[in-house]
């Protein structure tokens, strides 16, 4: 009986916490994805990635020269369906988007 209140416990705390974290770290890439300004330089884009701890996905150089590139902010929340999409040239921010719903 004890081990039952003790779950009951648990799914509420978490039922409780998970809200408020999801909310948090969501907002995080939203305003994230303000902070970048196209022709930002590549690496004070990655700094600003750095110093607001969020989850970075690339960037990527998807041509053989390495002149364009893609990186993706998504939220740690396994629930999220937002990222932000930043693209570049070179060493340039050329285009930052909010993404919401998922890609098929």
């Amino acid at each position: 009986m004890k081990q039952i209140v003790n779950l009951i416990q648990l799914i509420i705390v978490v039922a409780l916490i998970f809200p408020i974290f999801h909310i948090w770290d969501t907002d995080k890439v939203e305003q994230l994805c303000k902070r970048i300004k196209p022709t930002m330089e590549k690496q004070d884009f990655l700094e600003l990635v750095s110093e607001s701890n969020v989850k970075m996905i690339g960037p990527t150089d998807y041509t053989l020269v390495g002149g364009k590139w893609q990186a993706t902010a998504v939220s740690r929340s396994p629930f999220a369906s937002g990222s932000c999409l930043i693209k570049g040239t070179a060493n340039k921010v050329a285009i930052v988007q909010m993404v919401y719903g998922e890609d098929d």
